[in-house]
């Protein structure tokens, strides 16, 4: 089927002409005026945010919480070992995901004596996040065992 044309009447049907520039209301006026009043506002109202609250931690603490999350790393890549290999039956899996679960619980409270934007916090909820997930999975049986 060929197209030869098209009727110029239907292009103009129910459209209907934009406004002239500098019309009232367009969007240019609307544009100068929001950058008039935008240029208006006294310096002191658009001062800088005020800083989040900072909280202390002691550096001792720090060291430890990193010493119980790399413990806690250390159980997740030897289930992850056990896991992988074919030998292992499953009373020594439900050993090694006990093991992870308990470290899970000594883990977790340490999530809340640590500041928001600590990036030792994002990676020990990450942690947390992973294993939880790893546990559920064994516990719903998605890893089929010979």
């Amino acid at each position: 089927m060929k197209i030869s044309g098209l009727d110029p009447g239907w292009l103009h049907r129910g459209v209907q002409r934009p406004e002239a520039p500098g019309a009232a209301g367009g969007f240019a006026d609307l544009l100068h005026q929001a950058l008039r009043e935008s240029t208006d506002a006294p310096a002191a109202a658009l001062g800088p945010a005020p800083a989040p609250a900072l909280q202390s931690v002691d550096p001792a603490a720090a060291v430890q919480t990193a010493a119980r999350l790399e413990s806690f790393l250390d159980l997740l890549e030897h289930y992850q070992q056990q896991l992988a290999n074919p030998r292992v039956d499953m009373q020594v899996l439900s050993g090694a995901v006990r093991d992870v679960e308990r470290g899970l619980a000594s883990l977790t409270p340490s999530l809340s004596s640590l500041p928001e934007n600590d990036g030792l916090k994002e990676i020990i909820h990450s942690a947390l996040v992973t294993a939880s997930v790893e546990m559920a999975k064994f516990r719903r049986g998605d890893y089929p065992l010979a």
